[in-house]
């Protein structure tokens, strides 16, 4: 028996409304915080097995001894779910409001989210396209590794307790089988726990559960969740996995996807990946060989702000998210959010919603990562500042001074650090190092477009780098450009990258080979009318593409710094800087030459039928992509 709509808890202060569900272990109902007329979610723990409920009185009763004893064994278990979700502060695990006893029984407030469950979504319209089960999966991905890095497995990821909010973002509920485990990986509650026939790995199915902390088994289930957003198939259990392997998925599934899948769902703990991380790469599998090994560590920054702040942070490895082009197919979009799938991890504690539901764990224990800054509004206005400050390349070409001394942030203009390409000494829209400069839409060459391109498909050229759809080519003149992701990886690859403060402005200051700095201020993103993350992640569009969007690299302020390739991508409402570069003297030409002949290429073969460039850019970038133009299918190869 439920409590009835209309009955009140707490003297008052929560209304039920109604059901949401209930389960072997509680009811969920929907119902109104009254003080602040806000909707919630109240799960009230209800052994349906064991408890009935004093119609009169509401009261839980129960009948023998051993089940009083054995309901009152899982009701802490409940309450310190509770406490463990309320010490979480991330944008993809549900949020605590409130935890009381009332009525013979345990109640935990939390965070009332309406956009059904990722089973419901699958029940409602089936599988998924690759692009679209990834962005939810990765979302969920973040939010395991955050828990993984506090020595917390969740252990019934599935696709019922996964809830979606109306701005799309994966919420992760549901931890009433979780377990915490001590520094030395032992479980830290014998609490018996409960299996998910299809998304529990072999080892949940031992007597006491999973009793040493490995992170596979939830990736088992997460490979398993993929596995039915894909396929809308309820995964096979454990057992028959281990006799008779997993089933053969479809082929319209990216191969990369499947092997993800295959390598997520082995029956042995140990063949799986050991780590979210190591999933991912899995999922990225394609990128040129021998480029996993490639590291750079970055020094250890003088300002320990983060970990005074949150001493129990633990540091992260930390990658450059580039986009090659070789990955595309593979992956077919590690799509979407990771913006949000990455942006999250970092953005834990900042209220960037308008929307009160969106405002999480704020009161809660702040993230490892996450720096407490405030959302700053902006206009189209504003963040597109038409003051271009860079002096016209053609006459600035080659002029630059090489008589800084090493240990010093450059102020030229050109700034020669030993490698491929020459650096713009400061951000586009800005005349000096620290200025942060203006935010840009990926291929908008104007810089007064409200969002990037929607209706890229998949691309079959490197980049847009000094074309028409370059806002540093448009901007500054002949020669200057976007850097391509290669460029990045190399001054990733072989400059020294350090965190630092400059003019009072926190960023990375990069030191070339041959002693010259850069100082690439941290930016943060624009994502909507907010900038998140000021001050502490250095985000820059590369001129590479990607499957939806612009390749793009990140750098997050930390202690030492595992910087990898990965697959990322960012939607097309997300504004970020850009540092120009310009080929050195001797390449200069050659480079043009060679993109004006991949562009003449291009135009014998694709018709001007679009009124606008920017129609032209959303409609010609695609690969193998049919458009019907007067009633003749065209096959359009790009630059």
């Amino acid at each position: 028996m439920q409590l009835q709509s209309g009955s009140f808890l707490q003297g008052g202060k929560y209304k039920i409304e109604s059901i949401l569900g209930q389960g072997g272990f509680g009811i969920t109902y929907q119902a109104l915080q009254t003080g602040l007329n806000r909707q919630v979610a109240i799960k009230e723990f209800f052994m349906k097995d064991y408890c009935e409920r004093n119609e009169k009185t509401s009261h839980i009763i129960m009948g023998t001894q051993s089940s009083r004893e054995l309901v009152e064994r899982f009701r802490q278990k409940f309450i310190k779910e509770a406490q463990i979700i309320a010490g979480l502060a991330h944008t993809h695990i549900i949020s605590i409001y409130d935890v009381f006893e009332e009525n013979d029984t345990a109640y935990y407030v939390m965070e009332y989210i309406d956009g059904g469950s990722l089973k419901e979504r699958i029940e409602t319209n089936g599988a998924m396209s690759d692009s679209e089960a990834l962005s939810y999966v990765l979302q969920i991905a973040d939010a395991l590794e955050y828990l993984h890095h506090r020595k917390t497995m969740h252990l019934d990821v599935k696709p019922s307790n996964i809830l979606l909010r109306n701005n799309g973002e994966a919420v992760l509920i549901d931890f009433g089988i979780s377990k915490r485990y001590d520094d030395t990986g032992n479980q830290t509650s014998s609490t018996p726990i409960g299996i998910s026939k299809g998304y529990a790995p072999l080892e949940q199915y031992k007597q006491g559960g999973v009793k040493t902390f490995s992170p596979g088994t939830d990736i088992y289930s997460l490979g398993a969740t993929l596995f039915y957003l894909l396929t809308s198939q309820q995964p096979p259990e454990a057992s028959d996995v281990n006799d008779e392997g997993l089933p053969a998925l479809p082929t319209k599934i990216s191969p990369l996807i499947r092997k993800a899948i295959q390598g997520a769902m082995q029956p042995r703990c140990k063949d799986r990946p050991q780590n979210i991380n190591e999933f991912l790469t899995l999922l990225n599998e394609g990128i040129k060989p021998g480029l996993e090994n490639e590291t750079t560590i970055l020094d250890t920054p003088k300002n320990e702000f983060v970990a005074k702040e949150h001493p129990s942070s633990i540091p992260k490895p930390q990658r450059i998210f580039l986009f090659k082009k070789e990955w595309l197919w593979g992956v077919i979009a590690l799509i979407l959010i990771l913006c949000t799938i990455w942006l999250s991890r970092t953005n834990k504690t900042s209220n960037i919603a308008q929307d009160n539901s969106l405002a999480i764990g704020l009161d809660s224990t702040v993230s490892d990562s996450a720096i407490l800054t405030s959302p700053i509004s902006m206009n189209n206005s504003a963040l597109h500042d038409s003051s271009i400050r860079y002096e016209n390349s053609n006459t600035e070409i080659g002029q630059t001074r090489t008589n800084v001394q090493h240990n010093e942030i450059s102020t030229d203009q050109i700034v020669d650090l030993g490698l491929s390409v020459r650096w713009a000494g400061w951000n586009l829209g800005a005349s000096t190092p620290e200025e942060y400069g203006n935010l840009y839409y990926w291929g908008d060459s104007t810089g007064t477009a409200s969002s990037g391109p929607t209706s890229i498909n998949i691309y079959d050229f490197d980049d847009i780098c000094g074309s028409e759809y370059d806002i540093a080519r448009t901007q500054l003149g002949k020669y200057w450009r976007m850097p391509t992701a290669k460029e990045f990886m190399e001054l990733r690859d072989k400059c020294k990258i350090t965190w630092t403060t400059y003019q009072k402005i926190g960023g990375y200051k990069i030191t070339g080979p041959n002693g010259n700095n850069i100082f690439l201020p941290a930016v943060g993103i624009k994502n909507g009318q907010n900038i998140e993350n000021r001050g502490s992640i250095a985000y820059y569009w590369t001129g590479s593409v990607a499957l939806i969007g612009g390749g793009f690299v990140k750098f997050k302020r930390g202690r030492a710094f595992l910087l990898k390739d990965s697959v990322r991508v960012m939607p097309n409402n997300v504004a970020l800087p850009i540092r120009p570069v310009i080929p050195k003297e001797e390449k200069q030409k050659k480079e043009e030459q060679q993109r004006k002949k991949k562009r003449k290429s291009l135009e014998e073969r694709v018709p001007k039928f679009a009124s606008s460039p920017a129609d032209r850019f959303n409609s010609e970038i695609c690969y193998n992509c049919n458009i019907n133009n007067n009633k003749q299918t065209i096959n359009y190869l790009i630059i």
